[in-house]
């Protein structure tokens, strides 16, 4: 073979390398690019299912309590309950999320939060064998009947909350809001213990202006 021949030859297959080795790059490109997407839902599903599954879970909580048909009692234990899911929420935000403005809201809940069930957790442990002032039994009246609706009324759930941890956070932290201000509504009603009292007026201010922060995102973010 004379050198013109060989010249030809090695420049052909370098050629054909090159393109092999541009199309293998593109392929992995490609590889990595749909394992990133992949990764990238995965972790949208996983805080959106572990933000579903904190309002089941604090639903089957508070349905499973056991009364003791003292009003103080079963209030803060019933907000207790409330209270533990916003937590959980707020942690899968703070996983899943990625907006600075709901993950330090979500830090700030579970701050606040965090330290009135320790004070929830202290008012049960208070009137645990107080006398009983109500019919947990009776749910056509009174504050049984409170409780039954606030359980029916928090059942209702959006059959789609958002296609981002973000979105899914401040659609259910404000419904999970809303039912405790509920919630805080007929604990002054119903409740004696004044401290406990003050505290959830507390409470009604927080989340009322935490509701109106997440209904503001949420109109900037559909």
């Amino acid at each position: 073979m004379n050198t013109k021949a060989i010249i030809a030859a090695t420049a052909i297959l370098f050629v054909a390398s090159a393109c092999q080795n541009r199309q293998s790059r593109e392929q992995d490109t490609d590889t990595l690019g749909m394992a990133s997407e992949h990764v990238t839902d995965h972790n949208h599903d996983a805080g959106g299912n572990a933000m579903m599954a904190s309002m089941d879970k604090m639903m089957a909580d508070m349905h499973s309590l056991q009364k003791t048909g003292n009003s103080d009692h079963d209030l803060a234990a019933a907000m207790k309950a409330h209270h533990e899911s916003a937590v959980e929420m707020s942690k899968a935000e703070l996983a899943s999320g990625s907006d600075e403005q709901l993950k330090a809201m979500a830090q700030k809940i579970i701050d606040a939060q965090s330290a009135e069930i320790a004070q929830l957790d202290q008012i049960a442990e208070k009137y645990k064998d107080a006398p009983k002032d109500y019919d947990p039994s009776n749910t056509s009246a009174g504050l049984g009947k409170a409780m039954a609706d606030e359980m029916t009324a928090m059942m209702e759930k959006p059959a789609s909350p958002g296609s981002t941890p973000d979105q899914q956070f401040a659609t259910l932290m404000t419904l999970h809001h809303r039912s405790g201000v509920s919630m805080a509504n007929t604990i002054l009603q119903f409740a004696k213990d004044e401290a406990f009292k003050s505290m959830t007026r507390k409470m009604i201010v927080d989340q009322t202006q935490e509701i109106k922060e997440l209904e503001e995102w949420s109109g900037k973010h559909r």
